[in-house]
């Protein structure tokens, strides 16, 4: 029944990509009761507010048409090569499985036992021959051919208008709708393996001392490789093409918002987005490409097996995007029922005002208006992206389960192949020394949800990351005062659900950094919250803190360093920009040397120089009664 609903969930998909549906998502259920004594089957769907009735009809009669016609060898064949590689690689991978993550299984055994992931291959590979079209579309026709008379739940903003009369006369006249065989859909290669003549490497150096080799290609792309044994049969990537929200600029950053969350589900120009995870089904490879703050790209996690197709993907989306309008359709479909509930909890009104606020309403920091982010379109986008995504700066690093030959012949086959890059990343400083807003003070944001609800957050202006000691110490100070604030706000008062101290230095913008406090609580306790924040606050300005307190802070980062270089997740932020910035390494070097210095004086001359003064905002999320009540005494 899970291929069935897999295969269901994407008609579903698709049918939106096409369609001008005002589907969100959904799927079919099945679960059997207590000792599988019984069963519930269902479907369930999520779309705009006021839809109901579309989706109803959208959604039964998808299903029904599954049980009247069934299911196509390639709908199945495709399931069935996402199961092999997902048995496959967990047998491959199970050798350097996390505790973490072995930890998790077992908590969430419930009535079932723990096997090994090779276990578990070999019952998949038992059961395989069984997973026929016949046996599938059997199966699911006998459970969900009856659904004549079910339990059917609406929850929407408009119940009070939704009588159920309506619902059920909807249904039935959805089911008494004949419905047609699904269209058949041809099966597809990927049109993207051949980029050109192989490029060729002009430079290839090692940094001993760290185990990273780098290339670098006649058309400029380099390449930083780090072998390593932390995963068996996984390689990490990351791709970066020089730009980013930099690219765009504060003129243009709606247009980084607009790019993130459509890009890839454009497409490209030979396959959509769902023909392009038709063919990489049974593969590791995901078609990701985004936008970051200085650059364009991708990260994640593939099997060694398919790192040239993910290449391929990723050099595909530079060259040839297809930008479908379904995309930008799609995208532009729930943001009206998105920004409607921006106010809808504490933490998400304080989170939108706050930047606002903060930064003077800069794009390039705030949630852009809604009629704005719906008026950008493909056209402002290409128009604005230019050649960037060919021409800019690019460096890739591969770093795990290495075959080192192998993976410097597959990038001299996709992006090695392409025309030449620039050698120097673009001149960004105009945009590099933003400022923060000089209307400082408080400011009590309304929310729409519980009245025993409040967000609360407390800043103090800092500095940039310009110094990894300075930058490594605030946050030392951020851990001591959340272990303070934590003692006197929750433990010892009761008047929180949790606090939490943070220092924030940029590492892009070097003139802003910032220290805050947040809590959430409720809003009777918000003198009590206000005089703790304070009295923690000019304690650590007072004197140095005890040495106890400051081995609470810092044990758990020491604590951290001993697994911290054998995993990759590590390794690919240093590898990441080995070439590009080179400054990054010797970071990485002295990083937990640097930290095993931080002394106790070293906080307390921090914390007089960056929180001995009054906090330049401070922000309150109340109930909205809360704030119009205040503003009328104030008036």
């Amino acid at each position: 029944m899970s291929i069935a609903n897999a295969i269901i969930s994407r008609r579903m998909a698709r049918r939106s990509h096409e369609e001008d549906m005002p589907f969100l998502g959904g799927g079919v259920t099945f679960n059997f009761g207590l000792c599988d004594q019984y069963a519930t089957i269902g479907y369930g769907v999520a779309g705009k507010d006021g839809s109901w009735r579309s989706l109803l009809t959208f959604t039964e009669q998808t299903v029904r048409q599954a049980v009247e016609y069934g299911f196509e060898e390639s709908e199945i064949a495709e399931q069935v090569k996402r199961l092999d590689a997902q048995y496959e690689n967990a047998a491959k991978d199970e050798g350097t499985e996390s505790s973490a993550a072995i930890a998790n299984a077992l908590v969430s055994l419930d009535e079932d036992v723990y096997n090994s992931d090779r276990y578990r291959q070999i019952l998949w590979r038992q059961i395989r021959p069984f997973i026929t079209k016949a046996a599938i579309t059997s199966e699911f026709a006998f459970w969900f051919r009856q659904m004549e008379r079910p339990q059917i739940f609406l929850t929407t903003k408009r119940s009070a208008a939704v009588f159920e009369d309506d619902i059920l006369a909807a249904y039935v006249a959805s089911r008494n709708t004949p419905v047609t065989a699904p269209m058949a859909r041809a099966a597809t290669s990927f049109a993207y393996t051949d980029f050109g003549p192989a490029g060729s490497v002009v430079s290839d150096k090692s940094i001993a001392d760290l185990g990273i080799r780098t290339i670098r290609f006649t058309n400029g792309v380099l390449l930083n490789l780090k072998k390593t044994d932390f995963e068996d049969n996984r390689i990490r990537y990351s791709l970066r093409i020089d730009g980013g929200q930099l690219h765009f600029g504060k003129e243009n950053a709606v247009l980084a918002s607009l790019m993130s969350a459509t890009y890839v589900s454009g497409g490209l120009e030979a396959h959509d987005i769902e023909d392009l995870r038709s063919i990489l089904a049974g593969t590791t490879v995901s078609p990701a490409f985004g936008v970051a703050d200085r650059y364009f790209g991708a990260a994640g996690a593939i099997a060694p097996a398919d790192l040239e197709r993910q290449l391929q993907v990723m050099a595909a989306y530079t060259t040839h995007p297809g930008y479908s309008e379904n995309a930008l359709r799609l995208f532009r479909r729930p943001l009206p029922e998105l920004y409607a509930r921006l106010n809808a909890t504490p933490a998400s009104a304080l989170a939108v005002a706050m930047s606002k606020i903060m930064t003077d309403d800069d794009p390039r920091f705030s949630l852009a208006p809604l009629e704005t982010i719906q008026s950008a379109d493909f056209a402002m986008l290409k128009a604005t992206l230019g050649d960037a995504l060919r021409q800019n700066r690019l460096e890739i690093a591969l770093v795990g389960d290495l075959d080192e030959d192998a993976a410097i012949a597959a990038v001299a086959r996709s992006f090695g192949a392409l025309p030449t890059r620039a050698d120097d990343g673009k001149d960004h400083n105009a945009q590099l020394q933003p400022s923060w807003s000089a209307k400082r003070g408080s400011f009590d944001i309304p929310h729409n949800g519980e009245a025993n609800q409040l967000a609360w957050h407390r800043v103090w202006t800092t500095t940039g990351d310009k110094d990894q000691k300075t930058t490594q110490s605030m946050d030392l100070l951020a851990r001591v005062a959340t272990l303070r604030l934590t003692d006197e706000l929750r433990e010892k008062w009761g008047a929180t659900y949790g606090v939490s101290a943070n220092s924030d230095m940029s590492n892009l913008y070097l003139q802003r950094g910032a220290f805050s406090v947040s809590t959430a609580g409720d809003p009777k306790d918000i003198a009590t919250i206000g005089a703790t924040v304070d009295q923690v606050i000019s304690a650590l300005v007072k004197s140095p803190v005890d040495p106890d307190l400051f081995e609470r802070a810092r044990k758990p980062v020491l604590e951290s360093y001993a697994d911290w270089k054998k995993q990759n997740n590590t390794w690919l932020g240093v590898v990441a920009e080995t070439q590009t910035n080179p400054d990054r390494l010797n970071r990485f070097r002295n990083s937990e040397t640097n930290f095993t210095s931080i002394t106790a004086d070293d906080l307390w001359q921090l914390a007089k120089q960056y929180l001995d003064k009054p906090a330049e905002f401070t922000f309150r999320a109340l109930p909205g009664e809360m704030v119009s009540a205040g503003a009328k005494s104030a008036e």
